[in-house]
């Protein structure tokens, strides 16, 4: 049950013909699959999602977490984006479309009771 973490991992940026090798800094990366941002914030705004959906965008990762620690209740600072979500093909019905990753829709999940 060993897990790679890699912390404060360079996340490369390419505009046009530039390429920086460390744009921007995602705070976790777990076994290449998740990437996690911590914050510890009054409340989460919506570029504090996009940043975390930039990251996983450039480092090619489908799940991401975004937790915040300045609440009560833990579970309430943690926001689950999930994005290129593909439908298992034996769960797909006839009304559902299959998604090609340029156009598959994101999905986010909060762990907070509503």
């Amino acid at each position: 049950m060993d897990k790679k973490v890699e912390r404060q991992k360079p996340v490369p940026l390419f505009y046009e013909s530039v390429k920086l090798d460390c744009g921007f800094r995602a705070d976790m990366v777990v076994d290449g699959v998740l990437a996690v941002e911590l914050k510890c914030k009054e409340s989460l705004h919506p570029v504090d999602e996009a940043q975390v959906l930039s990251h996983m965008r450039l480092l090619e990762i489908p799940l991401g977490l975004l937790i915040n620690f300045h609440v009560l209740l833990l579970k309430d600072g943690v926001r689950r984006l999930v994005t290129n979500y593909r439908e298992p093909v034996e769960a797909r019905g006839a009304c559902c479309q299959q998604y090609s990753p340029g156009n598959s829709p994101l999905f986010f999940a909060s762990f907070a009771n509503p």
